[in-house]
């Protein structure tokens, strides 16, 4: 039975006659499920938001804006969706196959390797161009 001084309070008592749950330790409760609630809706939609770019930067892709860049494309592909790089470095290696045992060949390759700089807040992108095929994507630090 609840006397008229727990009613008051909002406290619910237990068999012995203790207090088991008041209504501000239920309020508090309450409030402290809904910060847990809504901290797990934050991290399912920043892992659902950041996966692709995890996935990109293991497939050493790069994000142009709404278009992905990945290994494989050529030159005016790449050129057409990222624009115009901030630099280019024009190289030549040398690349030796062999055609049957003991015999080589040796050829020239051009290699690109192109700069985009888009400011402080993103890292730099370094794509390496090797016969007009884009071959490696890697990261410096921030832009300036």
């Amino acid at each position: 039975m609840w006397t008229a001084q727990q009613h008051r309070a909002g406290a619910v008592t237990g068999l012995a006659g203790n207090s088991v749950l008041t209504a501000s330790r239920a309020s508090a409760i309450r409030s402290g499920m809904r910060r847990l609630l809504l901290l797990a809706a934050l991290v399912f939609v920043a892992s659902t938001l950041l996966a692709p770019c995890a996935a990109e930067a293991g497939r050493g892709g790069m994000r142009c804006g709404n278009r992905l860049v990945s290994g494989g494309e050529r030159t005016d592909e790449v050129f057409r969706r990222c624009g115009e790089p901030s630099f280019r470095d024009f190289s030549t290696e040398y690349v030796s196959i062999q055609t049957s045992p003991g015999v080589f060949f040796s050829k020239e390759v051009p290699i690109e390797t192109w700069t985009y700089n888009r400011g402080p807040r993103e890292f730099v992108r370094y794509l390496k161009f090797r016969d007009g095929r884009l071959v490696r994507i890697s990261e410096g630090s921030y832009g300036y």
